[in-house]
């Protein structure tokens, strides 16, 4: 009996199995969405017990400071470190492996340096102070405080001299003061042609004009000439630069009452001979012959949200004129496509500082004048390529007696 049921227990269990196997195969989400993706990428969290210091990766700085993620890193290894002015940081960097999926972690430790001060004198008073190479804002005699230990370098500019020492070095050391005093020589500067062009992205004789007055000014080199591009609203008044200081803009060219251009002076008088290379060669060579009556240095730095500029101008000879102060704020280096085929600017004015009207000076031969003027940098604005252009020129007629600039 029991070896005949046996067979018949075996097709029951078959058929049962038949029946919920293909339940068993259905059962789930049949909804027909994938399941999640593998992960491809990986994260390093970088963390310091100080914020905002500037995170490294294999050398690049990241727009993030700590703490921070550094996200969507394909796997492998990477080098991490971290920098904050007036920190030691341990470790200096650390090897961070990266696996697809995963969070590593980079840590570490900012111990806030021990700092020295140095202290400037000159001597001749109130020169403009740089430290390694870039404007403090200070000027002799004063104490620069909160620096790092270590070699440094410190010059100090005046117009009309040049220090001694001409960017000594010294060494800044912790916890102490360091004396240094400078001595300021007379210096027989030169006349630094200033050359103000006005020009329009829609003039079409402007294309060859500016492009030949660019690469004289090139040739020439920054120590004998300074430049300024104004652009008007001739012909047109949908010109790119133009509607960023119309007003000034057109105060300026009303002073000379221009009416097309292009239009260049030299030295404050009008170019009016051909565009040519030998032609502007010549008037720039013979306005850089005339002796200066006035000396010019400057210096800028740009802040957080500023362009400071710091300088003195000091007066060499009797003119029998009310000499004008002029602080230009100029941007270089920009790429724009314009209508009449210019596609790069190297000198637009985007500020008159004192205005188109500028500051008298009340001067007498050998007396200095010294300034530090400021102003917001745009939002549109290429900080590291904001110059500065002084010049000092006639109150009563056009002559511009001496220039000079940051660059």
């Amino acid at each position: 009996m029991w070896e005949r049921r046996a067979p018949v227990a075996r097709i029951l269990v078959g058929a049962i199995a038949a029946i919920f196997l293909p339940l068993a195969l259905s059962c789930g989400d049949d909804s027909g969405t994938d399941p999640d993706p593998v992960p491809t990428k990986g994260n390093i969290i970088v963390t310091a017990n100080q914020t905002g210091a500037t995170v490294l990766l294999d050398g690049a700085a990241q727009t993030g400071t700590t703490d921070a993620t550094l996200d969507e890193l394909e796997p492998g290894t990477y080098v991490i470190r971290v920098e904050l002015d007036g920190y030691s940081v341990q470790p200096e960097s650390l090897l961070v492996v990266v696996t697809a999926g995963e969070s590593a972690i980079a840590q570490f430790v900012l111990t806030l340096l021990a700092q020295g001060s140095i202290a400037v004198t000159s001597s001749v008073d109130g020169g403009a102070i740089l430290f390694d190479g870039a404007s403090t804002g200070l000027r002799t005699p004063a104490t620069l405080t909160g620096l790092n230990p270590g070699s440094h370098s410190i010059d100090v500019i005046l117009a009309g001299y040049e220090s001694e020492g001409l960017a000594m070095r010294l060494t800044v050391v912790k916890d102490s003061t360091t004396d240094v005093a400078v001595t300021m020589l007379d210096s027989a500067q030169g006349r630094i042609v200033m050359i103000e062009h006005f020009s329009n992205t829609s003039c079409t004789p402007c294309l060859a004009a500016d492009t030949t007055l660019e690469n004289s000014i090139e040739e020439f080199g920054f120590h004998t000439v300074s430049a300024i591009g104004i652009h008007t609203d001739n012909p047109a008044s949908t010109d790119h630069f133009f509607r960023e200081n119309p007003e000034q803009a057109l105060d300026r060219a009303d002073k000379f009452a221009i009416i097309a251009n292009p239009h260049v002076r030299i030295g404050g008088t009008q170019f009016t001979d051909a565009y040519t290379a030998p032609g502007l060669r010549s008037k720039i060579n013979a306005a850089a012959a005339i002796e200066p009556a006035y000396n010019v240095a400057v210096t800028a730095v740009a802040t957080a949200d500023s362009f400071v500029i710091t300088g003195s101008v000091r007066k060499r000879m009797e003119t029998g004129g009310d000499e004008k102060l002029q602080v230009v704020l100029i941007e270089t280096g920009i790429h724009f496509d314009a209508n009449n085929g210019v596609d790069f600017f190297d000198d637009i004015t985007r500020r008159f500082l004192l205005g188109i009207n500028g500051q008298t000076l009340n001067l007498s031969a050998g007396d200095v004048h010294t300034f530090r003027l400021s102003w917001p940098i745009g939002e549109t604005w290429v900080p590291e390529n904001l110059e500065a252009v002084v010049f000092v020129e006639s109150g009563s007629g056009q002559d511009v007696f001496q220039s000079g600039s940051t660059r």
